[in-house]
């Protein structure tokens, strides 16, 4: 495991402990969801990002906390018109793109022993607040399960390519290598 994985997976990690632990003393629900603002900013825009590239008609985003029907707090939500086995799953799934947060701040970044104490616990809020929020909620996975066929085909869409048995690149000049009908000459 490199040094940019290690610092990935460790801010994940601290980030999401430092999250509950501070739900647990935080009995507020507004001080919490005002501390917790930018991650759900940045969850509901990445489901209305991907909903608008997929064609899911996005209609209505919201970060303001409401009390659900269960007595259970949402935190913000997105409402989109066209769901269907295309769509819903990478719609469902968008918060996961969060995940290039440390990415970026691990490349742009020169962490090191003489980095700033202010730029340090700059990047551990953002860190803190902002990566619990990269992971789908129940209500997300749900609703990318109740499109099982198109859940399956991105699922096994995204074996393929994590695997290396699929590339873009790939595809891209095979599709070039392709003889052109009713071209003259061929």
């Amino acid at each position: 495991m490199n040094n940019a994985t290690t610092f990935i997976l460790v801010s994940s990690l601290v980030s999401i402990m430092l999250r509950f632990l501070v739900r647990q003393h935080i009995r507020s629900t507004g001080l919490y969801s005002l501390f917790v603002l930018p991650g759900t900013f940045l969850h509901e825009l990445c489901h209305f990002v991907v909903a608008i590239l997929f064609w899911g008609k996005p209609r209505h985003l919201t970060i303001v906390p409401h009390h659900t029907a269960e007595n259970r707090v949402t935190l913000g939500s997105v409402t989109c018109y066209r769901l269907n086995n295309l769509n819903s799953f990478p719609i469902a799934m968008a918060p996961l793109l969060i995940l290039l947060i440390p990415v970026f701040l691990y490349s742009r970044l020169n962490i090191g022993v003489h980095t700033s104490p202010y730029c340090i616990i700059l990047i551990l809020y953002i860190l803190f607040s902002v990566l619990p929020a990269a992971w789908p909620s129940m209500v997300d996975i749900n609703m990318a399960l109740t499109k099982p066929v198109g859940t399956a085909a991105w699922l096994v869409l995204t074996y393929l390519l994590l695997s290396r048995q699929l590339s873009f690149t790939g595809l891209y000049n095979d599709w070039l290598s392709l003889p052109i009908p009713f071209q003259e000459g061929r």
